[in-house]
């Protein structure tokens, strides 16, 4: 796993790329909390390079989620695979952050 991290006006983008698992979702939360304690108004996690997602992935999302919420940063998923979306909608953790087609969207 991997992730890119990119800041754009008053946005900062994080390219997720690889396998958020078990072994890595740790990584991948603590990346992504340390990207918000920029208080960025919009993060987006664009996930065209984001291969796989494991129960653990999702409460790495669950817990980015909670902790945007409370800090007041709109967070958005985008350009998501086909893999990636089944399994979001299948937790129903598609219903924690809003979706975007792209990153430009």
């Amino acid at each position: 796993m991997n992730v890119v991290v990119t800041k754009e006006n008053d946005r900062t983008i994080a390219e997720v790329k690889g396998r958020v698992d078990t072994t890595t979702a740790p990584e991948f939360q603590k990346l992504i909390t340390d990207v918000m304690n920029d208080k960025p108004k919009r993060l987006i996690l664009d996930c065209s390079q984001l291969e796989y997602i494991s129960s653990a992935g999702l409460r790495a999302l669950l817990i980015i989620a909670k902790t945007a919420k409370s800090a007041g940063i709109n967070v958005n998923l985008c350009a998501l695979t086909d893999f990636v979306v089944d399994v979001l909608a299948t937790s129903g953790f598609d219903s924690f952050f809003e979706i975007k087609k792209d990153k430009n969207e």
